[in-house]
């Protein structure tokens, strides 16, 4: 079994990613992995060249965006073309909608997503969505998460 990173950000997440598509992908590459998730933040900016980049060089692509607003924060995976509609939906909100919640909005529908959070009230929100996940994040405090996640039997990433 091959490791996929799953929380990515690019050059193209201004202050939280400095590397390019082509050095991701070559690095995954030359690692042995056969995947990665490019998950900029609030939107999909990099994606039709991480796409071809990807093919390029042999890394399958997962689509996704982390998508934070307020204190509130996840990762959302695109699992299939409604995942990818839904997505597009929620960054579009996120942009035009000043009252935007994460919560509230992935509550309405999470189809075709996979969600990772390592915000207990987001996750304790959509806990009744398929394919919820608590988020550990190496170098923060993750032990409140985990224990949430036990608690609310909400697998973890």
């Amino acid at each position: 079994m091959s490791l996929t990173h799953l929380h990515v950000h690019s050059h193209y997440s201004l202050m939280r990613g400095t590397a390019g598509l082509e050095a991701l992908c070559g690095r995954v590459r030359d690692l042995g992995m056969r995947s990665l998730a490019l998950t900029d933040t609030n939107g999909l900016y990099g994606l039709i060249f991480f796409l071809q980049i990807a093919e390029e060089t042999g890394i399958r692509p997962i689509t996704g965006a982390e998508v934070s607003a307020g204190d509130e924060r996840a990762v959302l995976l695109v699992k299939n073309q409604a995942g990818y509609a839904r997505l597009c939906q929620i960054l579009t909100r996120r942009h035009c909608d000043a009252d935007f919640m994460l919560s509230n909005v992935l509550r309405e529908s999470s189809e075709g997503l996979v969600i990772l959070s390592n915000h207990a009230g987001l996750l304790h929100a959509v806990r009744q969505q398929p394919d919820v996940y608590a988020e550990l994040i190496s170098g923060r405090n993750w032990r409140p998460v985990l224990a949430f996640a036990r608690a609310h039997r909400i697998p973890v990433t």
